[in-house]
C-alpha cells in the first residue's frame, strides 16, 4: 500500500486510479481511497506478484510522473436542498458479463447519514454513507478472515453520481419514480408490507 495525503500532494487515491487506468501503458491497481474535499488521506494498493519482470520500474515511473504533475482537480460540486429520504429494504442487481448478480440492501436514514447492511450471494458487509439532496453515497465494509478482522474498505457500491468502481461505471440518477442507475446496474425499493 502507498498512503499520502492528497491535499499536500494534489491528487487522492481515487484520482491517481483514474489516471493510471487512462494511462498509456494502462495500469490496474488495486482500490483507491481518497476523495475530495473530505478524504484526502488516500492510498492505493499495489499487486507485485502479477507483474512481469521490469514493470515494477514502469509502474513506479508511471505513479512517480503523476505525483510530480498531479494537475489541477476541482472539489466536486456537493448538491445542495434537503436530504432524500431513502430509508427501508433494497434490491439491487447487477449484470455482470455472465449473469446476474444480486445485492440486498437494508438502509436506514437519520437525516443525511444513512447506515445499515448489505447481503449478497457470497457475504454480507455493513453499510455507512450520506445523502446529498438526490444524491447518495454508500460505502460497505467487510472483515475478511484471511486478512486477520483487517475492515476491507474498497467495496463502494453505489454512488448516484458517476464514478468507476467494482461493478463497473456508474452514472448519475435522480430518486424519483424509477431507481434505474444504467443498464448494468438497477435498484428497486421492496414493499414496506
Amino acid at each position: 500500500m502507498i498512503h499520502w495525503d492528497a491535499s499536500q500532494v494534489g491528487i487522492t487515491g481515487t484520482e491517481l486510479v483514474e489516471r493510471l487506468d487512462k494511462g498509456t501503458p494502462r495500469i490496474l491497481v488495486e482500490g483507491g481511497s481518497g476523495t475530495r474535499p473530505n478524504q484526502m488521506q488516500s492510498s492505493i494498493g499495489i499487486m507485485p506478484y502479477m507483474m512481469a519482470p521490469g514493470q515494477d520500474r514502469i509502474v513506479a515511473d508511471a505513479i512517480y510522473e503523476i505525483f510530480t504533475h498531479p494537475g489541477h482537480y476541482e472539489d466536486p460540486v456537493v448538491p445542495q436542498g434537503s436530504a432524500s429520504q431513502i430509508a427501508g429494504d433494497w434490491v439491487v442487481s447487477i449484470q455482470y458479463r455472465r449473469g446476474t448478480g444480486e445485492q440486498h440492501f437494508s438502509i436506514q436514514q437519520s437525516g443525511d447519514k444513512l447506515s445499515g447492511s448489505q447481503v449478497g450471494e457470497n457475504y454480507s458487509a455493513e453499510l455507512k454513507g450520506l445523502v446529498h439532496a438526490n444524491q447518495v453515497e454508500l460505502t460497505s465494509s467487510m472483515q475478511v478472515s484471511a486478512m486477520k478482522s483487517v475492515d476491507i474498505q474498497r467495496y463502494r457500491l453505489w454512488k448516484l453520481h458517476e464514478w468507476y468502481g467494482p461493478y463497473g461505471r456508474i452514472r448519475q440518477c435522480n430518486l424519483d419514480g424509477n431507481q434505474e442507475l444504467t443498464p448494468l446496474v438497477t435498484t428497486r425499493k421492496l414493499d414496506s408490507t
